[in-house]
């Protein structure tokens, strides 16, 4: 590995697993190790804000710490007041305290921001960043489809200002996490092709395909995986679930990772139609964990009714388990015949069909072709060496 161009990188992240938030920016973390595989350095500037009344007017903690091994400046805000610009000004002071504690070790020649938020957006506010050059990764699904929701008058001065962003000189290239996402942003955005680099989210090493003979004669075993928040859709899959011939149902175990208040109302269809169905509701668990799961199962299902590049998805097909998902946003480009099945959102006949169908020609599937070809667009090295020479090219730019 070559690391003698670049010696450090300076994230600014939008989400960053903490102790209040573990799962949080998990792909954000994942893309920064993938990083530091070619850089010897990586640090992250993560700014929160939050209300709290009794830290009027506001207080400013920054928390050092050592995030296997990248190093982290996680800034939190807490103030009783956030209006009259009180919110704007607290985080561009922030990120000007933590961008000068970062400076006493390097200081950056660009910098990577991950995630445009309204706090990371004011990172380009701040005297002594805003003059740099940066990269922007994207991941929100914002720009389809929440952006969608605003007020009119609101909506109409965000487009605005997403195309004033776009269009900054300083912005050297874009990497959208999947070719929708890239083209969503050049069509609403404006911004220009040449300037956009795909670069997906990555699989941690802790997935990857392990021989595991499965017990034809037994179960055949399914995992769900989320943190189970609207667009995601587990209601879809356990009413499909519902319509299946008994045949099918007594062949199933299914265990479901994750919690939040979509699947908490899958539990009246749990409780009321599937009382005897073999389902094991694990919670949030280490990617570990998960792992193991996946490299057991017969078959990985992402119900969903929009989605950008699902990391749990790449993380299934590396350990080399099949998918079935939906026919939705990047997802199409993750599955095709040689890894799983999509099907249209909310059809819950569909996934009906698709689930018997899988099961009926799961044989037809080689795990190990599904896990080396995944292995081979998605594993950190890979991914850490896309980042890594598009950071040469804004070095060789600059100088």
């Amino acid at each position: 590995m070559n690391k003698a161009n670049i010696d450090h990188v300076l994230m600014v992240a939008a989400w960053w697993p903490t102790t209040e938030k573990p799962n949080s920016g998990l792909f954000i973390r994942e893309h920064a190790l993938a990083v530091a595989k070619y850089v010897r350095e990586v640090s992250v500037i993560h700014v929160s804000i939050e209300k709290e009344l009794s830290s009027f007017p506001f207080s400013i903690e920054i928390e050092q710490s050592n995030d296997r091994g990248l190093h982290v400046y996680h800034a939190q805000i807490k103030t009783a007041i956030r209006i009259f610009g009180v919110h704007d000004l607290l985080i561009r002071k922030t990120f000007a305290k933590s961008f000068a504690l970062v400076g006493k070790n390097f200081l950056p020649q660009f910098f990577h921001l991950h995630v445009r938020d309204h706090i990371t957006k004011l990172a380009l506010k701040v005297q002594a960043i805003k003059s740099l050059p940066f990269i922007h990764t994207e991941h929100f699904s914002f720009y389809h489809h929440g952006i969608d929701l605003l007020p009119r008058t609101k909506k109409k001065k965000e487009i605005e200002d997403l195309k004033n962003w776009f269009s900054n000189s300083k912005l050297k290239i874009f990497t959208p996490v999947s070719n929708n996402l890239g083209n969503i942003i050049c069509e609403r955005f404006e911004l220009k092709n040449e300037k956009i680099e795909v670069i997906p989210n990555v699989a941690s090493k802790a997935f990857y395909f392990h021989e595991k003979p499965h017990d034809k004669l037994k179960k055949f075993k399914i995992v769900l995986a989320a943190a189970w928040l609207e667009p995601k859709n587990p209601q879809l899959f356990f009413e499909a679930i519902t319509k299946l011939a008994p045949e099918f149902t007594e062949l199933l175990e299914i265990d479901v990772f994750g919690e939040g208040p979509e699947l908490e109302l899958s539990r009246v269809i749990i409780e009321s139609k599937l009382p005897h169905l073999s389902i094991n509701l694990r919670g949030f668990q280490s990617k570990t964990e998960l792992a193991k799961a996946l490299q057991s199962a017969h078959l990985f299902v992402h119900p969903t009714n929009r989605e950008n590049l699902p990391t749990v998805i790449i993380e299934s097909l590396c350990c080399g388990t099949p998918v079935l998902s939906m026919n939705v946003n990047g997802i199409p480009e993750l599955i095709d015949d040689s890894n799983g099945i999509l099907v249209e959102p909310k059809d819950v006949e569909a996934l009906k069909n698709a689930l018997k169908k899988i099961i009926s020609i799961y044989e037809n599937f080689d795990r190990k072709s599904i896990a080396q070809e995944a292995q081979n667009r998605f594993s950190p090295s890979v991914i850490g060496r896309k980042f890594f020479h598009l950071y040469q090219q804004i070095c060789a730019e600059i100088k």
